[in-house]
């Protein structure tokens, strides 16, 4: 069973709540906002790290982010892992030789209750 919780103004979700094997997951939206995502010259085709800085984000917390639809076709989102406070790494693939531009991304944070 799943509980969502939309604010239909914002088009947000600001809550919900999952249970899996009978153990119930929530999360409380804590906070949104853009951040400038710069990654770094890729020369070839491969897998990479780039490391963000997005105050107020913690570990354990659960974050989704969007690019704008500007994004190169070359680059392509693998995964979102919460490093440390404050440190969101995304990992991205590069099908080749790439110099991404420096652009803003939406973001939201949850906290797990």
């Amino acid at each position: 069973m799943a509980q969502v919780q939309v604010d239909a103004r914002a088009g947000l979700l600001v809550a919900a709540t999952f249970e899996a094997n009978t153990i119930q997951k929530s999360a409380v939206l804590k906070g949104v906002g853009t951040v400038e995502v710069d990654p770094a010259d890729q020369i070839g085709a491969g897998f990479f790290n780039h490391d963000i800085t997005i105050t107020g984000v913690a570990v354990g917390d659960l974050i989704f982010m969007q690019p704008p639809h500007t994004l190169e076709d070359e680059l392509k989102i693998v995964g979102l892992a919460v490093q440390a406070a404050n440190i969101v790494r995304v990992r991205m693939e590069s099908t080749g030789a790439i110099n991404g531009a420096a652009i803003d991304w939406a973001y939201q944070i949850y906290s797990k209750s």
